[in-house]
């Protein structure tokens, strides 16, 4: 006797993104593609993947977010990344850059939300006879690994169209590990 009646219709919506881009800028002529998933097992996480190319360069990513892991209202996020430069022929170096980071998260008080990341990256740097000196010195490999916060005080009204209110962010970054191992330049 006390109870309604309620039809709901649901629609669903794509939110997977695909984008194919192309310009020409100081590094001369780029190609860059990447492939995003918005809702993830339809759990509002993020899988966005990512290749950019350039005469010299090729950069990968691969990042996963997840806003909410393990039903702890803490987010965690991933990210691998690898960027390959060659200008040997026209600068006398080459370098590769490969790491990941590491991050989450939360609500620390009302209002007051911290985000902690760790990121590790090993590069390493080789030159030839046509680098100028200072970039010689440098040629080798190094490991560095580095521990960054964000503090965010949000007072405002609503996350979407707000209409009041404000954000306010610290963050800073600070190094953990850095190594270096010289070799001689090619």
């Amino acid at each position: 006797q006390n109870t309604k009646i309620i039809d709901i219709e649901i629609e669903e919506k794509a939110t997977g993104e695909i984008s194919l881009g192309a310009g020409v800028g100081s590094e001369g002529g780029t190609i860059g593609f990447q492939v995003k998933e918005n809702n993830y097992l339809g759990k509002g996480g993020q899988v966005a993947s990512s290749l950019r190319l350039t005469a010299e360069s090729v950069k990968g990513t691969f990042s996963v977010f997840n806003p909410n892991f393990n039903y702890t209202e803490q987010s965690l996020d991933t990210k691998i990344e690898s960027i390959n430069i060659d200008r040997l022929s026209t600068n006398g170096y080459e370098s590769s850059k490969t790491g990941f980071s590491l991050g989450t998260g939360f609500e620390l008080y009302d209002n007051f939300f911290v985000s902690p990341r760790i990121s590790a990256h090993l590069e390493d740097l080789t030159t030839n006879s046509t680098a100028t000196k200072a970039l010689s010195k440098e040629a080798g490999n190094y490991f560095d690994s580095k521990f960054g916060y964000v503090l965010s005080l949000d007072k405002r009204n609503q996350a979407f169209q707000t209409t009041d209110g404000y954000i306010s962010n610290f963050s800073q970054t600070l190094p953990l590990i850095s190594t270096l191992t010289i070799i001689a330049a090619l």
